[in-house]
């Protein structure tokens, strides 16, 4: 499986946005749950505030969409965070402080 965020944005309402996706170059079916999806800051965990997920199960031709939701206070200050995705494989994937707090 491959985790790359595509966008970083934050809202009006101070969260930050994140869209991302999950492709897999196999020949089997991954599953992926809502419970796998984790954002840490310095090896801690933080809040997800919203998930979206556009299904639970990646496919070769067939990538999964992610969207996650984060309040600006609930996580620290000018330090990147990182998106993990716990299965099997972890798999993790850092945004720059620059790109979070721009």
């Amino acid at each position: 499986l491959i985790l790359k965020v595509q966008r970083v944005g934050i809202s009006q309402n101070d969260f930050v946005l994140i869209d991302a996706k999950i492709t897999y170059s196999g020949f089997e079916t991954q599953q992926v749950k809502p419970d796998q999806f984790w954002v840490t800051q310095n090896g801690v965990s933080r809040v997800i505030n919203g998930l979206f997920i556009s299904d639970t199960k990646v496919l070769k031709n067939k990538p999964l969409l992610v969207g996650l939701s984060l309040s600006k206070s609930d996580l620290e200050s000018k330090k990147p965070v990182s998106i993990e995705l716990r299965g099997n494989n972890k798999i993790k994937v850092q945004i720059p402080e620059a790109t979070v707090w721009q």
